[in-house]
């Protein structure tokens, strides 16, 4: 596990934790809110992303977003990747 902060405050960059796998360092998760907020209409924004191995290759698993609405409660944004085929290029 990495803790990781950006060097300038930006929404576009993000401030939390990395998992690596050991084995083929790889990202596995990220858990981590933007360095800056992005919105004046949002007071926390909170980001998770997992990843799962496929035969080689790391694939995302799910991508949550959680936005905490100044007037408005909570957002939740959840993407959920499955049944991923990974075939050969050639012909």
């Amino acid at each position: 596990m990495l803790a990781v902060y950006p060097k300038t405050r930006s929404k576009y960059l993000y401030r939390g934790k990395v998992w690596v796998d050991g084995t083929d360092f790889a990202v596995t998760r990220i858990d981590a809110e933007p360095a800056q907020n992005p919105s004046f209409w949002t007071k926390e924004n909170d980001i998770h992303h997992e990843y799962m191995k496929v035969q080689d290759f790391w694939l995302p698993r799910r991508n949550e977003s959680v936005s905490y609405i100044r007037l408005g409660g909570r957002a939740t944004l959840t993407i959920e990747y499955k049944n991923y085929r990974v075939t050969d290029s050639r012909p």
